[in-house]
């Protein structure tokens, strides 16, 4: 009877075992993410580094890839690359902010674990500590944005999912371990990983003395991809190299960032085989290698697979619309839309999404194009600056103070004409693919000659002042519009344009082209208001369709899929009022009504075209930042625009004088005192309150939009040098001595 019982129990025993076993193997599965992020972190990676790794080649080629611009909220390193790429918005935070440790660790021989119990009155298991998180969270205030350094480590643990940090930074003693900001919730914990010395293996050849355990790291990985939703590499060999550089001569220095990218490939091909519908790998670099940035190469690249990614194309994003290039902001919100978490409000990047329209293959030829637009940039405005600055001294001088200058009127006016026209010709001049500085300006001088010179010796209809103001005013703003219209491809290349690398905009017309096209076309009605005097063309006309190209451009610049620029708006309605209530005589009071029902019509506007369902924007999402934060977030917003604005006015001792220049001109132009009575008060009064307008209007221009003082210069252009050449007209002559000039006295 014993025996019997005995042979009954040990059936029991067996047959219980492997149901224990199938239900802690159930239960583990039920803990299983059910899709799954892998963020491969290489600091210091170039898109040029990408040829000599095969495997991250052929991930490519399964999925998508792009250039992404590094931008921060401050200078350009590793620290605010990192909090920037984590945050999802511009932000900037010093290294020695970011204090990492094992839960296993010890500070001054105190345990972290008692550590951040004091800290935080949390008692923590074995997980990774962000210890300096209030000291971050401090620092948050000056970014002027409500997104938090761990927003997307926060947003998966609040939904229940689990984060992972693998891999650290660390150079010798120096503690670095910036990827715990991407898995770390709101009290500085990550649930799991390793960012010690155990992923580390002794090497006195590589720099510090260690390198990565790549064996240990994929056990690590193993051992987590059950667990965590997210997982984050931080790959650093190749930063410390960098970090390194210094101590090595340029042999050595190519040998070991070969033999890194080589190990830091075939560890990308062991994850490559891991990916799938449900599995997304994203490779990024926070910051661009000392190479590029040497170049001002700064664009980094991006590499993501698996998931929907579609095989063989190019990234993009609804922050830039640029097949190709992408924004660090994106990276967040990317794996919070793979792992269908919804993205934080102060969050203000977007998904990336793969495309076919640029192939993988033409995005060399696209960084070196971009890189030569952001290169060039500075020097060619610089010497065009000079050039529109010689004409209005030249003219300045001729007229005011009838000073003898060595060149001749026809030059001065040469100078005068040809300012006006480089806003166009600068915007088309990607039309011709100038490669080098020569080639610039060539293309400008053929420009120059096509669009103003040769037109205005043979055309009857630019024989006259009036006549060449319509036509090069006119040629301006339906440039501008149609290009916007058509995708914007010559914006996006264009020198006085933004560009990638500024990254200030990405689409749209800029604060540039915005200024230019106001200025022009209020050009292009003041000169027709000249005109009408010789011809039939009725003034109320021009008057109604003055008003109706005024809301014409309020609205495309409202327009979340043409202008995009809310101060574009806000301008456009605002000059079109003032010119408005200028032209009839009204009365302080009354115009500043008119200013106001402009201004509030494109609010309205401005909110009627950027509803939720509008395609994407950085209009709407500003409108949405203040609808779910609130007056906080408006403050933010404008205490962005304001420190943008305050920066670029005193950047220099050029803004302060261009202020001062516009004002005397602006006096000069509504004191009659200072010119003939008959010249402005019976003939040229409709100009001149047009022009008056114009300057008004860029006075609100100036303080609607960040970087106003730009479009104050650009509309200003459009005022001062058409006014110089009215006043010029009279002192046609052989002579050098002007038939007509203002004496000092009058400046009294």
């Amino acid at each position: 009877m014993l025996l019997i019982r005995l042979l009954l129990a040990c059936l029991l025993i067996s047959l219980l075992s492997p149901l224990s076993t199938a239900d802690a193997s159930s239960r583990a599965s039920a803990q299983a993410p059910d899709r799954q992020a892998l963020l491969l972190l290489i600091n210091k990676l170039s898109y040029d580094d990408l040829a000599l790794m095969p495997e991250v080649q052929k991930l490519s080629a399964r999925g998508a890839v792009a250039l992404m611009n590094v931008n921060t909220g401050g200078k350009r390193t590793d620290a605010n690359a990192y909090v920037t790429m984590a945050a999802g918005v511009p932000a900037r935070l010093d290294a020695k902010d970011v204090l990492v440790y094992n839960a296993d660790e010890q500070v001054h021989d105190v345990p972290v674990t008692a550590i951040h119990t004091g800290l935080h009155d949390q008692k923590v298991d074995d997980e990774v500590l962000l210890l300096s998180l209030p000291r971050i969270l401090r620092s948050q205030e000056r970014w002027n944005y409500s997104a938090s350094a761990v927003s997307l480590g926060d947003a998966l643990h609040s939904r229940g999912m689990k984060t992972a940090v693998l891999g650290a930074s660390d150079k010798g003693g120096e503690l670095w371990r910036p990827a715990a900001l991407f898995t770390s919730d709101g009290d500085g914990r990550t649930p799991y990983g390793e960012v010690g010395g155990a992923l580390f293996k002794r090497d006195p050849a590589r720099p510090y003395g260690v390198r990565t355990d790549y064996e240990k790291l994929w056990s690590e990985y193993v051992r987590l991809k059950q667990r965590a939703a997210l997982l984050v590499f931080d790959l650093a060999d190749l930063y410390r190299v960098a970090e390194y550089s210094s101590l090595l001569d340029s042999k050595r220095l190519t040998d070991l960032r070969r033999e890194v990218l080589a190990e830091i490939d075939r560890f990308v091909g062991k994850l490559a085989a891991e990916i799938g519908p449900n599995r997304q790998l994203l490779i990024a670099s926070p910051q661009v290698s000392a190479a590029a940035a040497a170049k001002r190469e700064w664009l980094s690249p991006v590499v993501v697979a698996g998931g929907s990614v579609q095989a063989g194309s190019v990234l993009t994003s609804a922050t830039t619309r640029r097949e190709g290039i992408v924004s660090n902001l994106d990276i967040a919100p990317t794996l919070l839309q793979f792992l269908r978490i919804e993205r934080p409000a102060g969050m203000i990047g977007y998904p990336l999404q793969g495309v076919t329209g640029l192939k993988q293959e033409q995005l060399a030829a696209l960084k070196e194009a971009s890189v030569r637009t952001y290169n060039h940039r500075s020097t060619v405005l610089g010497a065009l600056g000079a050039l529109v600055g010689l004409g209005l001294v030249f003219g300045a001088l001729r007229l005011f103070l009838g000073v003898r200058v060595h060149f001749r009127l026809i030059w001065i006016r040469a100078l005068l004409w040809a300012g006006l026209a480089l806003p166009l010709c600068l915007f088309l001049l990607p039309l011709l693919h100038p490669t080098s500085l020569w080639e610039v300006a060539g293309g400008l001088v053929v420009l120059s000659l096509l669009l103003v010179a040769i037109p205005f010796r043979i055309m009857p209809f630019c024989q006259t002042l009036s006549g060449r103001m319509v036509w090069l005013s006119a040629w301006t703003v339906c440039a501008v519009v149609i290009d916007a219209w058509q995708g914007g491809m010559l914006a996006k290349r264009g020198l006085l344009s933004y560009d990638p690398i500024v990254g200030a905009r990405y689409y749209g017309v800029g604060n540039e082209y915005m200024g230019v096209v106001i200025g022009a076309a209020v050009l292009l009605y003041a000169a027709l208001l000249r005109t009408s005097r010789t011809s039939r063309i009725k003034r109320g006309w021009l008057e109604a369709g003055a008003l109706i190209g005024g809301l014409f451009l309020t609205a495309f610049f409202a327009s979340p899929a043409l202008g995009t620029n809310t101060g574009g708006a806000l301008t456009a309605a605002a000059t079109t009022g003032l010119c408005y209530a200028l032209q009839k005589r009204l009365r302080p009071l009354p115009t500043a009504g008119v200013l106001l029902a402009s201004l509030l019509g494109a609010g309205g506007l401005l909110l009627l075209l950027n509803l939720p369902s509008a395609p994407p924007s950085h209009i709407g999402a500003a409108a949405g930042q203040v609808l779910t934060g609130g007056a906080l977030e408006m403050v933010h917003i404008l205490a962005r625009k304001s420190d943008m604005f305050v920066r670029l006015l005193f950047s220099s001792v050029w803004p302060p004088l261009f202020l001062l220049v516009l004002s005397l001109f602006a006096y000069a132009l509504f004191t009659p005192a200072l010119l003939p009575k008959r010249v402005w008060q019976e003939r040229d009064r409709p100009y001149r309150t047009a022009v008056g307008g114009m300057l008004c209007g860029a006075m609100i221009g100036l303080f609607t939009n960040d970087s106003g003082i730009v479009v104050l210069a650009m509309m200003s252009l459009f005022a001062l040098f058409p006014t110089l050449l009215i006043w010029l007209e009279a002192e046609r002559g052989r002579g050098e001595t002007p038939k007509r000039s203002i004496p000092l006295r009058h400046l009294r």
